[in-house]
């Protein structure tokens, strides 16, 4: 089953241990250990979650592969809109537990029947569409970053902490999808125009440079183990400005996000923090992690994990506690969740702590290393326009780090594409997406998931090209 699902020199591989495999390797396992006993029906529970796009293409694949070959079916839960189109022929779409729309995928994908199934698909980032599009009102986007946390997200948004993603075994040969969404209420946006780097279309002038890395490079290891996993990377962050950072598991960008922060130090090059070389940590840059629950302390609340950086500074007691209320209210929380701690709050509420937690240091750069990888369309939606209101109040610079191309073009004044810790292609983001350059962007372009069923398809067939080359 090991080679049957893809995983090189099975024989030696099934002494392997998990660490010792890649994300996508591990998921590959378990869709292995679920086929071992030839079941009837594959239950797949968000099997691509916080997966890169080629790894979760490659999935996708492997289990298209996987029913025709069979004939099982597949029942696929999922609240990525674009995993379900490329994957099923039947959607049923779920709110509260209950059933909300049900039919072909092309005919509810297509002409949805019901409003929230609408909602849900307005939320979704295209990659097609670019930062300045006027597809969604910038007002609806502050409105949910402000209040969306509070109002609906812990009922909608993600499974509870123990509901990790998974594939369980249990009519053959037919493929169904569960798509859920946190939409909570009427108009919920997507990923709109005020989002982080937002400018309403026009040019920008050139601001100053807050954050300058030239020549970084990072190795790990020694000797024959010695790894490269950034390699002679430089860039530049102006203030109000998003740089995006995109590419596969791997690539770099969580290594390079953690150098330009100060908490690896680079073995080679340096970086400038306005204008002047810095090492170790500053204020100045600060860092939303990319998994809220592990980044939060359990054994504390969220009020002190705030005011940690206020402590660092001195401050009396009841400054600290009137600043951390006024920064939980800020990212659309209440004051009063001061002495509350992680596991009270939904996914999408952690990560507005994070951000809470990275602006008590009063930074002038924001790294988010995948700061909604893990989170549905809608709650992804406010926490990016929180990002974008905040970026437009205080002239924050953001590197925005994420495999979610669709998501990075949104939020992006430029990006750049890490393949092998360096940077293969970098410009403008409208550039970069409609007139790919290097091959390797055009492979990640041609593995974001289509809403198109039919596109869907053919995409299908021209990735299993190469692959059989």
């Amino acid at each position: 089953v090991l080679d049957r699902v893809g995983i090189p020199d099975a024989r030696r591989r099934a002494r392997s241990r998990p660490h010792e495999f890649s994300g996508g390797m591990r998921q590959r396992a378990l869709i292995a250990m679920a086929l071992a006993c030839a079941p009837d029906l594959l239950i797949a529970d968000e099997p691509t979650t916080a997966l890169d796009v080629t790894v979760q293409a490659q999935i996708l694949d492997l289990l298209h592969t996987l029913r025709a070959e069979t004939g099982m079916g597949l029942l696929l839960v999922t609240h990525d809109v674009g995993v379900a189109a490329e994957s099923v022929d039947e959607v049923l779409v779920m709110r509260h537990g209950a059933a909300v729309e049900h039919g072909p995928v092309g005919t509810v994908l297509g002409t949805p029947a019901q409003e929230y199934t609408r909602e849900l698909l307005a939320a979704v980032p295209r990659v097609d569409e670019g930062r300045g599009d006027p597809a969604r009102p910038d007002a609806a986007l502050a409105d949910v970053a402000r209040a969306g946390a509070v109002r609906g997200e812990a009922a909608d948004a993600e499974a509870p902490d123990g509901d990790a993603p998974g594939a369980v075994a249990s009519g053959t040969g037919v493929s169904g999808a569960v798509v859920s969404g946190g939409v909570s209420g009427p108009g919920a946006p997507g990923v709109g125009s005020s989002g982080p780097g937002a400018s309403g279309g026009g040019p920008r002038v050139p601001a100053e440079v807050v954050l300058e890395a030239a020549g970084l490079s990072r190795v790990f290891g020694r000797g024959k183990r010695a790894l490269l996993a950034v390699d002679d990377v430089s860039l530049t962050v102006r203030r109000g400005e998003t740089l995006g950072i995109v590419g596969e598991s791997g690539s770099g960008k969580t290594t390079l996000g953690r150098m330009l922060v100060g908490l690896l130090p680079p073995t080679a090059g340096e970086i400038r923090y306005a204008g002047r070389p810095h090492t170790g940590v500053d204020p100045a840059v600060q860092m939303v992690f990319q998994d809220p629950v592990s980044s939060l302390n359990p054994r504390r609340s969220v009020g002190e994990s705030i005011a940690d950086p206020l402590r660092a500074r001195g401050r009396d007691e009841e400054y600290i506690r009137g600043r951390v209320r006024d920064l939980l209210e800020r990212v659309g929380l209440e004051g009063a969740h001061y002495d509350r701690y992680p596991h009270e709050f939904s996914g999408g509420q952690r990560q507005r702590v994070g951000i809470a937690r990275a602006l008590a240091a009063d930074p002038r750069v924001i790294v988010c290393d995948e700061p909604v990888s893990a989170l549905d369309v809608t709650t992804q939606a406010q926490v990016v326009a929180l990002l974008g209101e905040l970026q437009r109040e205080l002239g924050l610079a953001l590197v925005f780090v994420a495999h979610d191309l669709a998501v990075v073009r949104r939020v992006s004044d430029r990006v750049a594409v890490m393949r092998r810790g360096r940077v293969v292609e970098s410009g403008p983001a409208d550039e970069v997406y409609d007139s790919p350059q290097d091959p390797y962007t055009k492979q990640l372009l041609a593995a974001v998931p289509a809403l198109d069923p039919e596109t869907a398809a053919r995409r299908r067939a021209a990735r299993r090209e190469p692959a059989t080359a």
